[in-house]
């Protein structure tokens, strides 16, 4: 047995070396903690720069002077690529389309053979010789504005000044619509997407943003209308009993029996000077 003073002694010392313990523990935790919060803060700090620096991103200005539009777009490898399309069947038939797509899609199309086309922005230009605001137009038109297959009412909108109207509809792609009324004519950009992550959504609204609308120059033709694809381009709206009708239509229009075919070929492209 140890005497009481020694006793006592022993004792002082154990507390006194595992107060240092103690001390030298919460000393390396409490710079363990300050070293993990001051990488967290640097570590913010530059995702924070990298998110507030914008990348290099090349933009071109697309001009449509007959249409009265001009806009903005992501060009170069990285960006998108601009196809004027053929004209279609619809019934009203565009008078211009425009596809904007990822370069990157692009060339993933054009190496394979069938499927779908890849999400991309198009753009139709119709004539609106009735003056029809966008909602109207949307309403008159839907089997080009796809409004049955909207998934909830028409938005009212302001788009380089224009009137417009913006909805989704739920086709092969979800897809942003916009309706926009100028001058004589309407535009209806039609933004698909695989879902709201995608750039062909992420990146649109700078694209809609950047329309601006400029003084309408009608296109100057010289010579004469084509009177065959003139008249036979007309039976894509237009029905008749029989085979033998629609070849003794064509036949009359080609013999200027039809001028009102003629009229609304020139109308509906914008068309002036043109001669039948």
């Amino acid at each position: 047995m140890c005497k009481s003073k020694e006793c006592g002694s022993s004792y002082r010392h154990t507390l006194i070396f595992m107060k240092y313990i103690l001390i030298i523990v919460a000393t390396v935790v409490g710079l363990g903690v300050l070293f993990f919060a001051f990488n967290t803060f640097i570590y913010n700090e530059k995702q924070g720069d990298e998110m507030e620096a914008p990348a290099d991103v090349q933009t071109e200005t697309y001009t449509l002077p007959e249409e009265g539009l001009t806009f903005v777009y992501p060009a170069g490898n990285d960006g998108y690529t601009v196809l004027e399309m053929p004209d279609t069947l619809s019934e009203p038939m565009p008078v211009r389309t425009l596809r904007l797509l990822p370069t990157s899609d692009y060339q993933d199309e054009q190496s394979r053979v069938g499927g779908e086309g890849s999400p991309s922005w198009m753009l139709s230009i119709y004539a609106n010789d009735q003056k029809l605001q966008p909602a109207q137009w949307v309403e008159a038109n839907a089997q080009v504005s796809n409004i049955p297959l909207a998934l909830g009412q028409p938005v009212e909108a302001i788009v380089g000044g224009a009137n417009a109207v913006t909805y989704r509809i739920d086709g092969l792609y979800p897809t942003q619509v916009y309706v926009i009324a100028q001058a004589n004519l309407i535009y209806v950009a039609q933004v698909s997407f695989m879902d709201e992550t995608a750039r062909t959504y992420t990146e649109h609204e700078a694209w809609i943003n950047s329309f601006e609308f400029t003084p309408i120059k009608p296109v100057q033709m010289a010579g004469k209308l084509n009177p065959q694809i003139v008249c036979e381009g007309a039976l894509a709206y237009m029905t008749f009993e029989s085979s033998e009708a629609s070849d003794s239509f064509v036949a009359d229009c080609m013999e200027g029996k039809h001028p009102e075919v003629f009229e609304k070929y020139i109308s509906d492209r914008g068309l002036d000077g043109a001669a039948i």
